[in-house]
């Protein structure tokens, strides 16, 4: 992309393990597709911050 985004594809294991990967990346993701996908990331999110 022109922009300097990176856009990436690829087959895993489920949405709960590509959750915990792209959690790693710090905030500099954006989720784009499934909706599945985000709302996974959006309930581990809001366990971890719970956490605290």
């Amino acid at each position: 992309m022109t922009d300097g985004r990176l856009e990436v594809s690829f087959r895993s294991g489920g949405f709960f393990e590509l959750a915990c990967h792209l959690f790693r990346w710090n905030g500099s993701v954006e989720i784009v597709a499934p909706d599945i996908l985000r709302e996974t990331m959006r309930e581990q999110l809001q366990k971890s911050a719970a956490r605290l």
